[in-house]
């Protein structure tokens, strides 16, 4: 087998997916395992491409002369043992937050064109660690292999690292005890989730030619979740932010932006309508839109107890739209009274269309959410473009000893 191909390099800016720049003999070199400014690091190549001169290179850090002072020793078993869990789990909380805003800050700039001036920064950006840093994680999904042993996936790959073997640091203590005696199905996947209340389920999720087959292994399948008066009983399978702090956290973001009195307000890619529980109270009507799923149902019934309950902001009409929000914006015609659009759209984001369909109903303030920074640069700049201006922007670590980070954006109608 032919040795990889080794330089020495200096490091500088962090790019996105988790790697940093650096060059060598005038051509760029992506790296993974680095830190920002950290100096001598020997880094060994990728293979190169046969065919024609590559404009870059790819690799891995294999020693650093001059470590970053954020640098720590590997946080992560499952990943010290190849999973394709925590990518950045060798930098402390500090440091990892740095890294996710000068990416951000870099996708805007360079990908939206988007200036954001010192000053702007300095009175307008904020950057966030939610907290705890590792063993936050309530859901992880699992792959089986051909054996039927559950193990966290390899990068790229179908290939596994048993549960028996060792334990990923993002997840809650305890999380995944006893689930490789579950006996789950080879080649299926198994979904783990604990709930507010402490109790967890797991479930079997396994293709056939009938469609997706859905067996419960442990608890009965829902987990229970709840933040500003509304409880959730959500299937374990179906999405909810996986930071035990985030649902909450970004709820009240929506709730202290879009105070005052609101006669309606739209809440995109809604899902359950976990962010539509910082609406209650201030609007008079609330349009949960997203494609029917087990989410949304379980949204119905949160609301409606909700308001049996008679909690606060009871008198709230909320509202589910089953419906792909790209097909609901095209269908609609005259909208009167919007005040406000809330939209979390997946990491793919919102798109051309959309924004555009959105801002031609003129709604005077906007909150957009993006779980990818390039795709949350790319969507800012079609606001700008649109005639909406960034009022504030605040970058979430919320996935710890990972490259993921949240960016949460407030955006208002020029002139209004």
């Amino acid at each position: 087998m032919t040795s990889p191909e080794t330089i020495t390099l200096d490091l500088d800016q962090p790019g996105h997916r988790g790697v940093v720049i650096g060059q060598h003999d005038g051509q760029i070199v992506f790296v993974r395992g680095g830190l920002p400014g950290e100096k001598g690091v020997e880094v060994a190549l990728d293979p190169a491409k046969k065919n024609g001169k590559q404009r870059f290179r790819t690799g891995q850090a294999l020693a650093i002369d001059q470590p970053s002072p954020h640098r720590v020793a590997g946080q992560c078993d499952a990943a010290e043992a190849g999973a394709g869990c925590c990518d950045l789990d060798f930098v402390d909380a500090h440091g990892s937050l740095e890294f996710k805003q000068a990416v951000v800050i870099d996708q805007f700039r360079r990908l939206a064109k988007f200036e954001l001036p010192q000053e702007f920064l300095d009175a307008h950006v904020r950057a966030t660690s939610l907290w705890p840093f590792t063993h936050y994680r309530h859901r992880v999904r699992l792959g089986v292999d051909a054996e039927g042993q559950a193990g966290l996936r390899k990068p790229k790959s179908n290939e596994i690292v048993p549960l028996a073997e060792v334990e990923c640091s993002q997840w809650l203590p305890g999380l995944t005890d006893g689930v490789g005696g579950l006996n789950p199905s080879p080649h299926s996947e198994v979904v783990v989730g604990v709930g507010r209340d402490g109790k967890r389920s797991v479930v079997e999720l396994k293709k056939t030619r009938r469609g997706r087959k859905r067996r419960v292994l442990d608890g009965d399948g829902d987990v229970l979740h709840s933040h500003l008066g509304v409880s959730w009983k959500v299937p374990v399978d179906a999405f909810w932010q996986s930071h035990i702090q985030a649902s909450a956290y970004y709820a009240r973001w929506v709730a202290d932006r879009l105070n005052g009195e609101l006669h309606t307000v739209w809440d995109l890619y809604g899902g359950c309508g976990a962010l539509s529980a910082g609406l209650l109270g201030s609007a008079r009507n609330v349009e949960i839109v997203d494609v029917a799923s087990s989410a949304t149902r379980a949204g119905q019934e949160a609301f409606a107890a909700a308001r049996e309950a008679g909690s606060e902001g009871a008198d709230t009409a909320v509202r589910f739209r089953s419906s792909d929000v790209g097909a609901w914006l095209e269908d609609l015609e005259e909208v009167a009274d919007l005040d406000a659009v809330v939209l979390d759209p997946p990491r793919t984001g919102a798109g051309a269309a959309v924004i555009r369909n959105i801002a031609q109903h003129r709604p005077p303030r906007v909150i957009h959410i993006g779980c990818d920074p390039a795709t949350a640069a790319r969507d800012a700049g079609l606001w700008r473009d649109a005639g909406y201006e960034l009022r504030e922007m605040e970058i979430v670590d919320a996935f710890g000893l990972t490259h993921h980070v949240e960016t949460l954006m407030y955006f208002e109608a020029a002139g209004e």
